[in-house]
């Protein structure tokens, strides 16, 4: 992948996952955090106090890493750091579809929308190259990464 080209989709895997994280861990973080944390008992992984606590963390690491990606700071770690929740939300995702566990909703933007199971695995999927995209080269167009080294 010639030098611009991978430069444009480390900046489009940027503002897309970063978006894509500003938006879910928004509409998740509006409600009270028991709330998501009643979705995340219906995966059937974790024990109830872990869910709560992960309800009531998870909306804004998300929103951090979502930010920092979109303005390209500390793009790597905030780029890493959503790989690793893309690739956690996809085994939660594919262990519920193949215990056939039905969910009342998939969690994933809170409770103001609900894609299919079938929707979240494909969103999922499409969002974990793109991360890897801006972890590669996210930093080198449009970010306060570049600005700040010449600086």
């Amino acid at each position: 992948m010639n030098g611009s080209l991978g430069d444009v989709l480390g900046l489009l895997g940027r503002l897309a996952v970063g978006s894509a994280l500003v938006a879910a861990g928004a509409m998740k973080a509006a409600a009270p955090y028991q709330e998501f944390a009643f979705v995340i008992d219906a995966y059937q992984i974790l024990p109830p106090a872990a869910s709560l606590a992960i309800a009531a963390v998870l909306p804004w690491a998300e929103l951090l890493a979502g930010f920092c990606l979109i303005l390209g700071d500390f793009t790597k770690a905030s780029a890493a750091a959503a790989g690793g929740m893309i690739a956690s939300f996809l085994a939660a995702l594919v262990s519920v579809k193949l215990r056939h566990i039905a969910l009342p909703n998939c969690g994933c933007f809170g409770g103001l929308f609900h894609p299919s199971l079938g929707r979240a695995l494909a969103l999922d999927v499409a969002l974990f190259p793109l991360a890897y995209a801006a972890f590669a080269r996210g930093d080198r167009l449009c970010s306060w990464d570049k600005w700040a080294r010449r600086g």
